[in-house]
């Protein structure tokens, strides 16, 4: 039996629109300190990137909700397994982190 790519229950949709923020918060995060270094030629703005702890919290919240769906809902898109991918983000934070 193949397996859907879309989520099938709500747990999971929530699960890959979360996923999906992330995925867009990763892209203006790397494009932004580019830009803003470029239009105001001073300061360093990596910060953004690395620092946002707003961000971080929505990893864990996607990563939660991705596994609620597939423990308790039995949830089996492939999208919902493509929104724990966030996690590994905060994981390589906190390795980065605690090597420092």
């Amino acid at each position: 039996m193949q397996k859907p790519f879309w989520p099938t229950t709500g747990m999971g949709r929530w699960a890959l629109a979360t996923g999906s923020l992330v995925g867009v918060c990763l892209v203006v995060f790397s494009i932004a300190p580019t830009v803003l270094q470029s239009l105001f030629r001073e300061g360093s703005y990596d910060a953004l990137l690395t620092g946002s702890v707003g961000f971080l919290g929505i990893c864990i919240v996607a990563a939660g909700f991705a596994v609620v769906a597939l423990l308790r809902g039995h949830d089996r898109g492939w999208s919902v397994y493509l929104a724990l991918l966030p996690m590994l983000y905060v994981c390589s934070v906190l390795l980065g982190v605690v090597n420092e």
